[in-house]
């Protein structure tokens, strides 16, 4: 009968699966050390990290036209960045790297100072272009859009100051996207010409989109003009887009009646 040493566990030979998986593990890193040291010879590693960071950044700034907006920090950024990348090409196994991350560095923070200026006049711009579409001739699925829009275009502008870039960025960019696809007509001149001469004291509302407290021509003569049964008067001065007193839509600009 085969007999065993007490001081030899039995079945020491097979690996248990914690152990293949720390010796995976330990293989894996060892693979990535040595891409790493192929790649980029045996100096510090190259920045990655700050370089895709940087380069998202420039990315974000250029989709609310920073080149328009904010052209200096925008070009300080790219400049920035293109020394990064110069310092890598001609020095890969040099810690000259450490340098080339500081490049990185300086233009990401260049990026996102040009991202927040541009913001700031982007959504400035979509709020001057929901003003233009609101004096067309529109239909009912376009004032949803522009209410839409309204309300993105504000979100933007709050999530702006509150310094949420990213979030910013994607209610500004959803803004500009829906009050383009606005198209309109111009209000033709026949029209126009009926229209009577609006004394200059008469000042503009633009109707919001609120689920909870809907606008109505009665709740606006009572906000703006302390008096609800004065409704008649808005629905008067702006027959032209209201065609139905009880049917007003988002984003539709309103003429108001001096108090």
């Amino acid at each position: 009968m085969q007999k065993h040493s007490l001081s030899k566990p039995l079945n020491s030979s097979l690996k248990t699966p914690r152990t293949m998986k720390k010796q995976k593990k330990a293989w894996r890193s060892l693979f990535l050390l040595l891409t790493s040291l192929l790649l980029f010879g045996c100096g510090s590693l190259a920045p990655l990290v700050q370089r895709e960071n940087a380069a998202k950044a420039i990315n974000a700034a250029t989709l609310v036209e920073a080149a328009k907006f904010a052209p200096d920090a925008i070009r300080m950024a790219e400049t920035n960045f293109n020394s990064g990348d110069s310092l890598l090409v001609e020095a890969k196994k040099s810690p000259k790297n450490i340098k080339a991350k500081e490049e990185y560095l300086s233009s990401e923070q260049e990026a996102l100072r040009a991202l927040a200026l541009s913001l700031s006049a982007f959504i400035e711009e979509t709020g001057s272009l929901i003003q233009e579409k609101g004096k067309l001739l529109l239909n009912e699925p376009e004032f949803m859009l522009i209410g839409r829009a309204v309300n993105k275009n504000k979100d933007a502008s709050l999530l702006l100051k509150q310094n949420a870039l990213s979030e910013s960025l994607k209610e500004a960019l959803d803004a500009r996207e829906l009050i383009t696809s606005v198209q309109g007509e111009p209000i033709p001149k026949e029209t126009l010409a009926e229209v009577k001469v609006i004394p200059s004291d008469i000042s503009f509302y633009t109707v919001i989109l609120n689920k909870r407290n809907r606008d109505a021509l009665w709740k606006i003569a009572e906000r703006l003009l302390k008096n609800p049964w004065r409704w008649p008067e808005i629905f008067r001065l702006n027959d032209i887009i209201i065609k139905d007193p009880d049917l007003i839509y988002p984003g539709q600009r309103l003429r108001i009646p001096a108090e």
